[in-house]
């Protein structure tokens, strides 16, 4: 059998939190994904109805990284930061069959 292979990609929403620790009491974080919006999202539904309309199925599902960095505004002897990795999201392999080596 042969195969076309497709790539496609869907963003994850973050809900921004304040946060309440160290020196970032005045910072706002992306620290929860937005669950019910990204599996409930027209938009998501519309992304997956397209691609098995034209007969493709999901071979594979892989997370997007990016890192979030905060400094403080404090200034000391030393400046602080935090950093940390947030699923920007997801990658779908598509694959469908589109002949034989018949």
């Amino acid at each position: 059998m042969r195969y076309e292979h497709k790539t496609s990609y869907l963003r994850v929403s973050y809900v921004v939190q304040e946060t309440g620790f160290l020196w970032f009491k005045d910072k706002t974080l992306p620290l929860e994904p937005d669950v019910e919006l990204f599996l409930n999202s027209e938009a998501a539904q519309k992304h997956f109805r397209k691609y098995e309309a034209e007969g493709y199925g999901i071979v594979s599902v892989q997370p997007l990284l990016k890192a979030v960095v905060q400094q403080s505004k404090e200034h000391g002897p030393q400046p602080h930061g935090i950093a940390y990795p947030l699923t920007a999201g997801f990658v779908f392999f598509w694959q469908r069959i589109i002949g034989s080596d018949e």
